[in-house]
């Protein structure tokens, strides 16, 4: 009070109990706190005015106490103006020596294994606007701003550190960074949080960077994350487990969250927009469920594999999957696992709506795929799938497309595929590509195989525009068991030296049923082998000689 007793707010603390509410009158106060007892609260004396607490070096506010106590904040404005000891003419060389730790760790090139928050060094000094040094810190109603930081300061500056053992519940909060200065919205080493109904923006170094193991509670819950540079959320932890749920994550210049290796966090109900890409899984085993994922600036979902790690990602029933610049979902790198399963819309992407590359293995199950300007799934050589239960369909150039000189064995069963502009499924330079039990209709060719050798069994190819199949230079397939009717041109069309096993197939109702346009000797009893009802035309077995 300005005429009270106690003129500061570390005074009023010095003197509480432990348990007491202090009241704070409206005004600048610039000073440092330390809040050392449990139970303290600090909270406005009136309902207009505000309270606004700046601090230039360390933390504007630290709290230090044992594991089980606790302390809270509300309704303060504080903001950290970034003055280093050169400029606050410092005498502490153990405080400056403690701060500078720090000053280059924005510098440092990182790895997945070492991201910037293995780097970072929480201690009683370090630059930020609150460290929970130790205890448990409600933050309510309070705004934290990072925008008043002077020019001359050159380090990485968090508003929110959380140590080990440390505890932090944010509620109903914002966090806001400055345009050209290096900050962070919260940074978390092995401590537990929750934040929830917050907006945390202008980040140039991430918005919320977590380092947390199994047995750490992180819950990031029904949050604005906007406008960040480098990420918006990060998580790292080997089977480390945050929950991120409800948010709204968008315009980052990076990945909207980032998944480092071995991480197992469950990513539910988001909606991440207008990043760069909506995520990236990094060896990492995430749950992504039931979010939105549109107009990212690249691809809406990103997976890779850092080294000899696996990524056994589960991308499972999300509301939609559309509108990215790049892939709708691209997989890629040797033990890539990623699960696709059931997900609604996987559309209007720029290029393919799912894309595997670089020896990926992954699964894609019971998904919608459909209206992408590329192929639906596309899968390039040295990368498989099991393609099951899909519909896919009206996708700009094949449905399916695959292949390559290092082909991998890919298995295509169960699928709806129709309405392609171009094929049902391509095949270039194929390995055993197993297709079978599929529905294949209305596109424009069924299925074209180019120098491959598949095994196709047990489809209905039908009602396509163009071809029902169609096998070009010199393929080998295992062609059987197949209803092949009603499409526009030829249903079974063998060109240049293809060759292989065709039989007990039904084909009819086709303009011509069969052409082979080349004599093949094991192709001889094609007609019998098979039901060609209607227009067949094969080259006549004999030579014709003149005596």
């Amino acid at each position: 009070q300005e005429d009270g007793p106690i003129k500061t707010i570390q005074q009023a603390i010095n003197e509480a109990d432990a348990g007491c509410v202090i009241k704070i009158s409206p005004g600048l106060y610039q000073e440092n706190l330390k809040i050392n007892k449990p139970s303290i609260r600090l909270e406005p004396k009136e309902k207009i005015g505000d309270i606004i607490i700046i601090g230039s070096k360390g933390p504007v506010i630290l709290i230090d106490l044992q594991k089980q106590e606790k302390c809270h904040l509300l309704g303060l404005k504080l903001a950290h103006t970034g003055m280093t000891d050169e400029f606050q003419n410092s005498k502490n060389n153990t405080e400056q020596h403690e701060r500078d730790k720090n000053s280059k760790v924005h510098q440092i090139q990182t790895t997945p294994e070492k991201e910037l928050v293995n780097y970072f060094h929480i201690n009683k000094h370090v630059h930020s606007i609150v460290t929970i040094f130790g205890g448990k810190l409600f933050i309510e109603d309070c705004l934290l701003s990072l925008n008043f930081i002077v020019y001359t300061f050159k380090q990485l500056l968090p508003a929110i550190l959380v140590n080990e053992q440390s505890e932090l519940i944010l509620n109903r909060s914002e966090i806001k960074g400055h345009q050209s200065q290096e900050t962070i919205g919260v940074l978390v080493q092995n401590g537990d949080v929750l934040i929830k109904d917050c907006k945390i923006h202008n980040h140039r170094a991430g918005g919320i960077h977590i380092l947390s193991q199994q047995t750490n509670f992180i819950k990031i819950l029904n949050t604005k994350i906007l406008q960040n540079d480098k990420v918006g959320i990060q998580c790292q932890g080997v089977d480390s487990r945050a929950v991120i749920e409800g948010n709204r994550i968008e315009r980052t210049k990076g990945p909207g969250i980032r998944t480092g290796i071995a991480n197992k966090s469950s990513i539910v109900r988001n909606e991440i927009r207008l990043n760069s890409p909506g995520i990236e899984i990094i060896s990492s085993d995430p749950y992504i469920m039931d979010n939105k994922i549109d107009k990212n600036n690249t691809s809406g979902i990103v997976s890779l594999v850092f080294q000899d790690y696996r990524c056994d990602g589960r991308i499972k029933s999300n509301i939609s999957i559309s509108g990215n610049k790049q892939y709708g979902i691209s997989c890629s790198g040797i033990k890539n696992y990623t699960k696709i399963e059931q997900n609604q819309c996987i559309s209007y992407n720029k290029k393919s709506g799912i894309r595997a590359d670089e020896n990926a293995e992954i699964a894609i199950y019971k998904n919608n795929i459909s209206k992408n300007l590329g192929q639906g799934v596309l899968l390039v050589e040295t990368s498989s799938a099991i393609v099951e239960k899909n519909e896919i369909y009206d996708n700009l150039k094949a449905n399916i497309a695959l292949g390559g000189s290092n082909s991998v064995d890919t298995l295509i069963v169960d699928n709806i595929i129709h309405s392609g502009r171009c094929e049902g499924i391509f095949i270039i330079d194929g390995g055993k590509t197993w297709i079978i039990r599929n529905k294949i209709y209305e596109n424009n060719d069924g299925i074209i195989s180019v120098t491959s050798i598949p095994v196709i069994q047990n489809n209905q190819i039908y009602n396509n525009k163009s071809h029902g199949v169609m096998f070009i230079k010199d393929s080998r397939p295992d062609f059987s068991n197949n209803q092949v009717y009603n499409n526009d041109c030829v249903g079974i069309f063998i060109r240049d030296k293809s060759n292989g096993v065709i039989k007990k197939n039904d084909v009819y109702d086709n303009k011509i049923q069969l052409i082979v346009e080349k004599r093949q000797q094991c192709l001889a009893n094609i007609r019998e082998q098979n039901n060609l009802q209607g227009d067949v035309r094969i080259p006549q077995n004999y030579d014709c000689n003149i005596f």
